[in-house]
């Protein structure tokens, strides 16, 4: 049995896939077998991950119809062998020792999931000069995550070894068929997980317009499609700790932010599929008091909230600053989309900006 269990989605990235399974494949640890799911790729990447299955014994590869990352992360997840698990996307890379100083951290604590923060880099591997998340230095946890330290660690699926009998034990699996499944994916993870530790950035990141990340539009409704899935669980297995209420503010954070991102017509939709989803949340006032949030974030989630429940869907496309609890600026969008108003103290006009169309 291998000792770590290397799970790779791969869909059209032949452009970087050699350069991530060498990464993988030349790791001073060896112990490990790689799984990779091609879902449905229309590029080389099916016969580029053929040579290495005959080049190595250590690849195995399986092929789907296009179902998206989460189908193929649990197609890898059901024939994993390995003590540990890993997800490495197939444009990404791991530093050559990545598996090792993971795998010695998770021996060494018997933790259900360490942490590495991710380095970030161009489409052509030029490093952009910083991290995604950075735990140097970081103490792990025996009792769970902290409520306040939920949002620090909430982090991509790639940039984890996860136990593989806690993954089991939990029963846990990606939500299909939608874009983000690695945000509830994350949320149920955080919410599970006992025993938590970190390493130092060993994961690189490759940031390029074809990535998942990097897209929006109409994908972002499939964050609807994944808070659902999260709601779906969280009821299925009855979750009462305190982090469910950290789940609900991450994902009223990511409405807030992604209404304002949208073109008119679709934020309209967008609100709508919101609105019908608002008690799921489960969300009283004076929880937002308590949100493990900086106050101004907290005070701005809040009025979000208010104006969802007034259904007052004007008023949710702005976009309000506060600074310890006082309104010092409000960007408000006009109802035709064509242009964003910038106000002080949320009255007094500032200045007026042409909002550029986004395309689809």
């Amino acid at each position: 049995m291998p000792e770590i269990s290397v799970i790779i989605p791969v869909y059209n990235t032949a452009r970087f896939l050699s350069a991530c399974l060498d990464s993988v494949l030349d790791q001073t640890f060896a112990d490990t077998e790689i799984i990779c799911v091609d879902d449905g790729s229309t590029d080389d990447s099916l016969q580029i991950l053929r040579r290495y299955e005959k080049r190595d014994g250590r690849v195995k590869v399986l092929t789907q119809r296009n179902a998206r990352q989460g189908a193929a992360r649990n197609r890898g997840l059901e024939i994993a062998a390995g003590r540990y698990v890993m997800f490495v996307d197939s444009d990404d890379w791991l530093d050559n020792d990545a598996l090792e100083v993971l795998c010695r951290r998770a021996a060494a604590d018997d933790a259900d999931i360490v942490l590495t923060g991710t380095r970030l880099y161009d489409e052509n591997g030029g490093s952009l000069g910083r991290d995604y998340m950075n735990f140097e230095g970081w103490a792990g946890w025996q009792n769970g995550i902290p409520a306040e330290k939920f949002f620090a660690v909430f982090a991509p699926v790639c940039g984890r070894l996860y136990k593989t009998a806690f993954l089991r034990q939990n029963r846990l699996r990606f939500a299909e068929r939608c874009f983000y499944e690695d945000n509830s994916w994350g949320c149920l993870v955080g919410i599970l997980a006992t025993r938590v530790s970190f390493v130092h950035n060993v994961y690189c990141y490759r940031r390029h317009p074809g990535s998942t990340t990097g897209t929006k539009d109409a994908k972002v409704f499939d964050w609807v499609k994944d808070f659902d899935f999260f709601c779906r669980e969280r009821k299925k297995r009855r979750l009462r700790s305190p982090l469910v209420k950290c789940a609900f503010f991450w994902y009223l954070k990511s409405f807030d932010w992604y209404l304002r991102q949208l073109p008119p017509a679709d934020q309209r939709i967008f609100y709508g599929r919101i609105c019908r989803r608002l008690k799921l949340l489960q969300l009283k006032k004076e929880d937002f008091a308590r949100a493990p949030l900086p106050a101004g974030e907290a005070g701005k989630l809040l009025t979000f909230w208010q104006w969802l429940k007034q259904k007052d869907f004007d008023r949710c496309r702005q976009l309000n600053v506060y600074f310890c609890g006082v309104l010092l600026y409000r960007i408000k969008t006009r109802p035709d989309g064509s242009r964003s108003d910038h106000l002080l103290f949320g009255a007094l006009p500032f200045f007026s900006r042409r909002r550029r169309a986004v395309q689809k």
